[in-house]
């Protein structure tokens, strides 16, 4: 009775509504949107959409829902795993895309019931306009002029792991290994098969914290570019542990250590990579 009093009076709010509107287009009576923007059909249309997202967005659907992609995901992983990425990304994930798709100021004016502004992306000079709005000055690279060659220094990818351990199972049975307390419940025997190494190791394992700060170093004071472009992906790919408030501590801890040796080098151009969203590949570009 709960669920029936709680969770379906938005569905059918939303069934009346837009019977509502289909009655009111078939008749004819629909104003022009020029004239009153804020017509019969556009409050009916915002009514249903809201009922919607309510309902979608209700505890009871979402529960479901966990419920439902945990037990698709124990056919691919294992227990471990899911219960992990249930929390931390099915979640935010399904709400993030609730709120978009049944926003109703954007999907009322795209089925032409409301005049809003239709929300979308900026031209690309609008974008890189707002974006560098506020970037610092430009400092150029600390060369002889006109030199013949420069020195520059590009890398990407790091995917720095924090809990990267030498001597842990590289083939774990979840999608990143080399980590401490690395099940090792993909052998028979319990037993670690293959060892990661000191530096990183070729498989599901990403890199260790060391390599990445070694590679700082020889960068800054051994190489000494005269500019380094920086392409992101810095996080680990533990993605189902990962949380909003921490998941870029490494891109933190990357940028202080270059920061302190800046006067070593000259310009730095960094990029964000698909993990630094959060959850992963996912960005707001409404935001």
């Amino acid at each position: 009775r709960r669920v029936h009093g709680d969770y379906m009076r938005p569905i059918y709010l939303t069934i009346l509504a837009f019977a509502f509107v289909a009655l009111h287009k078939q008749i004819n009576v629909k104003s022009n949107l020029s004239d009153n923007p804020e017509g019969l059909g556009c409050k009916l249309c915002h009514l249903g959409l809201n009922a919607l997202e309510t309902f979608f967005s209700s505890e009871l659907f979402v529960d479901g829902l966990d419920i439902f992609t945990f037990e698709i995901c124990r056919f691919i992983w294992n227990d471990y795993f899911c219960e992990f990425a249930e929390i931390n990304l099915i979640t935010p994930i399904w709400k993030h895309m609730i709120a978009r798709v049944f926003d109703s100021k954007v999907g009322c004016a795209k089925l032409q019931f409301c005049q809003f502004p239709i929300l979308v992306l900026d031209s690309d000079k609008d974008y890189i306009r707002r974006v560098l709005a506020d970037k610092p000055p430009v400092k150029r690279p600390r060369v002889a002029p006109h030199p013949e060659t420069y020195k520059i220094v590009v890398f990407a990818d790091p995917h720095m792991d924090y809990d990267y351990e030498e001597g842990s199972e590289v083939e774990c049975g979840l999608p990143l290994c080399c980590r401490k307390n690395s099940p090792h419940k993909a052998h028979d025997d319990n037993q670690v098969k293959e060892k990661s190494g000191r530096w990183g190791t070729l498989g599901m394992g990403d890199l260790t914290a060391r390599s990445m700060y070694h590679f700082i170093d020889k960068t800054l004071n051994t190489i000494k570019p005269d500019f380094i472009i920086w392409l992101g992906d810095n996080v680990a790919h533990n993605i189902w542990e990962q949380e909003e408030k921490t998941h870029n501590k490494q891109t933190i801890d990357i940028s202080e250590r270059f920061k302190k040796k800046q006067g070593k080098i000259g310009d730095m151009y960094p990029t964000l990579g698909n993990h630094e969203g959060f959850p992963c590949d996912n960005f707001d570009v409404y935001s």
